[in-house]
């Protein structure tokens, strides 16, 4: 079973806070993990993957794939119909696409190029 981490994101503070399930279960004091509530904090779910440098993937990031799977830059989010984290290259690149494809080669292919709220540049991560 994959680890229950978190990551909010301080709209004010424009950082994220990491935090897991065993922090808030053994009532760690959640004014140093988490953002302030009045902040509108937005969460984020870890995919239970890593990128092939090693780094924790999360919803919302933004990964690259290598050259020779396509070196295309999609976002990272969970599918409800298919119960799946998938990652969706038309919440980037164009909207009326439906490209999804699954997160399983993810920590030998891709790596983290940006997330939801970095200011990434599509045209640079092709």
């Amino acid at each position: 079973m994959r680890e229950q981490k978190f990551r909010a994101w301080d709209f004010d503070g424009k950082c994220y806070y990491y935090f897991s399930m065993k922090d808030v279960l053994h009532r760690t004091d959640l004014r140093k993990i988490m953002p302030p509530p009045e902040n509108n904090p937005q969460a984020y779910d870890y995919v239970g993957r890593s990128d092939k440098n090693g780094d924790d993937i999360y919803e919302g990031t933004i990964i690259k794939w290598d050259e020779k799977h396509g070196g295309r830059a999609e976002r990272v989010r969970w599918d409800a119909e298919d119960l799946a984290w998938v990652c969706d290259s038309s919440l980037i690149e164009d909207e009326n696409s439906n490209d999804t494809s699954w997160l399983c080669d993810v920590n030998t292919l891709a790596i983290i190029v940006g997330d939801v709220h970095s200011s990434i540049s599509i045209e640079s991560s092709k």
